[in-house]
């Protein structure tokens, strides 16, 4: 295969990288790149079809989405050669901005294109590689269960509000009575 296999997610952001996959294919074209565009849905379909690009002898991965999609292909190419171009199309892109990726399309596929790369550290917690944070507790839950919703067809802030309503109804806040703070 080689060139450059774009992996966007369908479900970051305001679902931007449908409209932008033409963008995307007319840049790498202007530019004498050989690459594919995927557009799928979700951790593992992300995670599948990194691995398969990988498999394919992909010379670049490029994830088009926001922070769950960066991780879930960053989790395929942990300890490979290959590296990993993103495409800030997420709701917030803490990572891209951690880094330094632009966050307009055009400038961060020029630094894609370029070939800048830069190494980062990756953490593992239970088996599950993260790229730059790891949640405990009531956030993951919300996070799970929006998810959830979403593949029912609720829209990304609905459902995340109505997960959030149902994880804190079932997890009452708890009263800490300490001497240090009485008066």
């Amino acid at each position: 295969m080689g060139g450059v296999a774009v992996i966007l997610n369908a479900a970051s952001g305001t679902g931007a990288a449908r409209r932008r996959v033409s963008d995307i294919a007319q840049r790498l074209a202007r530019a004498g790149r050989d690459g594919t565009i995927s557009t799928v849905r979700g951790g593992r379909a992300l995670r599948k079809a990194a691995q398969s690009a990988l498999e394919a002898g992909c010379d670049a991965l490029v994830a088009g989405g926001g922070d769950g999609t960066v991780s879930a292909l960053a989790s395929v190419t942990v300890g490979s050669a290959v590296p990993l171009g993103v495409l800030p199309l997420g709701t917030l892109n803490h990572f891209a901005k951690d880094v330094g990726i632009p966050l307009d399309l055009e400038e961060a596929l020029d630094v894609i294109l370029a070939g800048r790369t830069r190494s980062v550290d990756v953490g593992e917690v239970n088996g599950r590689i993260f790229i730059n944070n790891a949640s405990l507790g009531v956030y993951p839950r919300i996070v799970q269960l929006r998810e959830r919703y979403r593949e029912k067809g609720l829209g990304k802030w609905f459902a995340a509000l109505w997960a959030a309503l149902a994880v804190l109804r079932r997890r009452p806040f708890m009263k800490i009575i300490s001497p240090i703070f009485e008066n």
